[in-house]
C-alpha cells in the first residue's frame, strides 16, 4: 500500500520445471528478493542513489560499483563500533580513520559486489 493509500497489483512470471515444489520455490524467490531489496535500501539511505542524476553512457552502471565498494570497505572496517552511515560521515574528516578503511581495500571481495562482466571495468589492463 502506498502512502496515498491507493494500492497495485503486479504479476510477475517466472519459468520452471514442471515437477518444481512450489513451497521451495516461492522461498527460492523471497530469498532472492530479500537480498536485492536489502542492498537497494542499504544504497539509498546512505547514498541517497535513487536521487542521483547519472544517465550519460555507463555512468549510472560505474557510479553503482563505486557505491558498493566504498560500502563494502565500510562493512569491513571494525576498528570503530558505530553505522556504517557514521563510518561513511567520519570517514572524509578524519585521516587516520580514512587510512583505515582504505587499508580494507586489499581484503574486500568485489565477486560478490559486482557482477563478473564489470570486473574488467575495475580492474584496468594497464598500471595506473
Amino acid at each position: 500500500m502506498k502512502q496515498t493509500g491507493a494500492t497495485s497489483n503486479e504479476e510477475r512470471y517466472y519459468i520452471i520445471l514442471p515437477d518444481t515444489d512450489p513451497v521451495k520455490l516461492k522461498l527460492a524467490i523471497r530469498s532472492n528478493w530479500r537480498v536485492e531489496n536489502k542492498l537497494c535500501r542499504i544504497l539509498d539511505v546512505f547514498f541517497n542513489v535513487d536521487n542521483l542524476l547519472k544517465k550519460k553512457d555507463d555512468s549510472a552502471i560505474n557510479f553503482n560499483i563505486v557505491l558498493k565498494v566504498a560500502l563494502a570497505l565500510l562493512e569491513k572496517e571494525s576498528s570503530l563500533n558505530v553505522s556504517k552511515k557514521r563510518k561513511m560521515l567520519k570517514a572524509p574528516l578524519h585521516d587516520r580513520y580514512r587510512e583505515k578503511v582504505h587499508k580494507c581495500l586489499k581484503t574486500v571481495s568485489l565477486k560478490n559486489q559486482v557482477k563478473p562482466s564489470k570486473l574488467q571495468e575495475i580492474n584496468p589492463p594497464f598500471d595506473v
